[in-house]
């Protein structure tokens, strides 16, 4: 089987119920990627007995930094030239790899491309009925970049609650890098009831935040 030269990374905090799933899910792709890193930051569930189910797995973990810093240690042990990141609750469709791989070969002068995005509840045999609803997104999960490209922007943002990769994509913009969308399927978002999103304290706050440092960090440039 063609596998992909793409180091994938999975930031995780108790996620045992999912990510089983999720890495079946990256395994059965038609071209999946050669280096897979799982960054487990301090689970105090059965996520470590869910990962070594897979052995080709890297597994890490961490204190408890935060889904940021396990993000940045994933990118620094990546080996590969082409990077992709994925929520330990959510599915990639069997061609994402290959799909955007391709694209990326055959336009070197893009840095990313990105995918459609369709949320699902519940089992994943649910996927099917909701994939008709999907739309373009360049949430993390549907994204394959350069290596180069994410070094050049820099490490994701570990002094904000909320809103890293909103954050990580604005200075992506401010630079310059070049994305194209796919228009295929590349990531089932799972909504349940423990998305981080929903748990995070007092969001509005963190993504005021966000705003204050985005809006700050561009004046200083100006």
């Amino acid at each position: 089987m063609r596998k992909a030269p793409v180091s994938l990374i999975i930031a995780v905090r108790d996620g045992a119920k999912f990510i089983a799933e999720a890495l079946q899910s990256v395994y059965d792709q038609t071209c999946p990627p050669e280096e897979v890193i799982v960054v487990d930051d301090g689970s105090m569930d059965e996520t470590a007995m869910q990962v070594q189910r897979f052995a080709d797995v890297q597994y890490v973990r961490q204190s408890a930094l935060g889904f940021a810093h396990a993000k940045n240690h994933g990118a620094r042990l990546a080996s590969k030239p082409y990077l992709a990141f994925l929520d330990s609750d959510d599915l990639w469709p069997p061609t994402k790899t290959e799909t955007q791989l391709d694209a990326l070969s055959a336009a070197p002068e893009l840095d990313f491309v990105y995918g459609l995005v369709a949320e699902f509840v519940g089992p994943s045999d649910e996927t099917g009925a909701r994939s008709a609803a999907a739309w373009a997104s360049r949430v993390l999960g549907s994204v394959t970049i350069r290596s180069d490209s994410l070094r050049m922007v820099g490490p994701f943002a570990t002094d904000l609650d909320v809103g890293t990769a909103l954050e990580w994509w604005t200075r992506a913009d401010d630079l310059g890098l070049r994305g194209k969308c796919v228009q295929e399927l590349a990531l089932l978002r799972r909504i349940h009831e423990t998305n981080f999103g929903r748990r995070a304290h007092e969001p509005m706050r963190g993504y005021l935040r966000l705003l204050h440092s985005v809006v700050n960090r561009r004046r200083a440039g100006q």
